[in-house]
């Protein structure tokens, strides 16, 4: 019984015209819980590469509902110099 909860994430970072120079794939992270979730929380550490030219980036999150073959994004902006 319960309620299951997993979910994969894929971080991106996009250069001024749209590519991706650098991507990092993350496990999928599953949870299990009595009652039906309201929110979840999810933590990841990283490095960007060493080598990245100074600029303006756009860093991309997307998280996949590997349950429900769901996904969603979202991105900042990032200036790197």
């Amino acid at each position: 019984g319960g309620f299951r909860t997993r979910v994969s994430s894929t971080l991106e970072l996009l250069d001024a015209n749209g590519r991706s120079v650098w991507r990092q794939e993350f496990a999928p992270v599953e949870d299990r819980s009595n009652e039906p979730r309201r929110d979840f929380f999810l933590s990841h550490r990283f490095r960007l590469p060493a080598d990245l030219k100074p600029g303006l980036y756009s860093v991309r999150l997307t998280l996949r509902d590997e349950l429900a073959n769901r996904t969603t994004s979202s991105g900042i902006a990032l200036n790197v110099r």
